[in-house]
């Protein structure tokens, strides 16, 4: 996948605020204050960015193909210009996975945002490829590999920084938001109260009469 461009922001957090509000009895919406329920809501909500675990990343390198094959190092198939030494990054983190999904506010495309990323509940690994057409890989590629590899995990915690102020301005200022969206649901359930009592003939007083 590519990290933090599948969801937006604000979609990202009115699903986590639908989801909490699914979870609130119908009664306490239709029959309490809807401003401290908001409240307990914001408590209850959770954005557990990931933080990646730099000194826990480990590298592996191989003969593979644009398509992520690998080859034996003799493999008769190395002659192919597709398959080159390829160093691929296991990086652990702890946090909820889910929000490498989330793109920044102020999100800028840079040099990795078409990287492929292979994201885990507890790990991601992306891989770099060189041009070297076998596994004694020159010092220049060693260089490169160490460089860009850097500047990658300096983009995914950039960007994690982002949303971690992201998140934490927005629990500062989603009150509202969350009564707005008690007040929809209100609605509905009232709405539904009353469709279900005008098609209720056996509680029709006047009928009973």
């Amino acid at each position: 996948m590519n990290l933090f461009k599948e969801l937006e922001f604000e979609a990202f957090t009115q699903i986590a605020i639908n989801k909490a509000i699914d979870k609130v009895n119908e009664s306490d919406i239709l029959h309490t204050d809807l401003n401290e329920e908001a409240k307990k809501i914001v408590d209850s909500l959770t954005f557990t960015v990931p933080a990646v675990k730099q000194s826990e990343i480990t590298s592996s390198l191989a003969m593979e193909n644009s398509e992520g094959t690998t080859f034996a190092e003799h493999h008769e198939n190395l002659k192919n210009k597709d398959i080159v030494a390829t160093a691929t990054y296991t990086v652990p983190f702890h946090g909820n996975a889910e929000i490498f999904k989330v793109k920044p506010l102020d999100y800028q495309e840079g040099e990795f945002h078409e990287l492929n990323f292979d994201v885990e509940s507890d790990h991601l690994k992306f891989k770099i490829r060189t041009e070297s057409e076998d596994m004694e890989i020159s010092e220049e590629w060693k260089s490169h590999l160490i460089t860009t590899s850097l500047e990658v995990i300096n983009f995914v915690e950039n960007n994690l920084r982002k949303l971690t102020t992201h998140f934490q301005e927005f629990k500062n200022e989603m009150i509202g938001p969350v009564v707005i969206s008690l007040k929809e649901r209100k609605a509905e359930l009232l709405k539904a109260q009353l469709i279900a009592k005008e098609v209720n003939i056996f509680n029709d007083n006047s009928a009973a009469e």
